[in-house]
């Protein structure tokens, strides 16, 4: 084990040394290569924080929802065998519970559930030529279909 490690240090050692040194100071800062791709416009660093500011929010009430149905769960596996359940009242008492131990209300987690489909319908609206653009929209629907039926 001594010897791995020795050989680990030595060859943090040996790479820390083989590294290229730092530019003198007052040495003009490297310009890219060509070909590297412009910098992102305004609309599209909106773009993206919108979306990532939906995606946050999306995160953030599934974990809500999900301590909902872990504890809908657990009420279903104690229902004793030929017994039935009402879905209103497990689901109001779901509701009670997350109140309890989230301190969410079910008029709270409706109103982020209506601020998500609202970004998401903001989203939608907005069409750009950036590069990326398109690949963020298609993950940004895949995810908010998935979590609208989960909702």
């Amino acid at each position: 084990m001594k010897r791995v490690l020795a050989a680990a240090f030595c060859m943090m050692i040996l790479l820390a040394g083989c590294a290229s040194p730092a530019p003198p100071e007052g040495s003009p800062s490297p310009q890219p290569p060509a070909g590297t791709p412009s910098p992102v416009s305004e609309e599209f660093a909106a773009y993206k924080a919108l979306a990532a500011a939906c995606n946050d929010d999306i995160y953030q009430l599934t974990i809500v929802l999900s301590n909902m149905g872990n504890f809908e769960h657990y009420t279903w596996s104690t229902v004793p065998a030929g017994e039935t359940v009402d879905f209103e009242e497990l689901l109001n008492t779901s509701y009670e519970w997350i109140t309890e131990n989230a301190n969410e209300t079910k008029e709270s987690i409706h109103t982020k559930h209506q601020h998500i489909c609202e970004q998401f319908e903001t989203l939608q609206t907005i069409t750009l030529t950036d590069p990326g653009f398109h690949n963020i929209a298609k993950n940004i629907t895949a995810l908010f279909e998935s979590y609208d039926t989960f909702f």
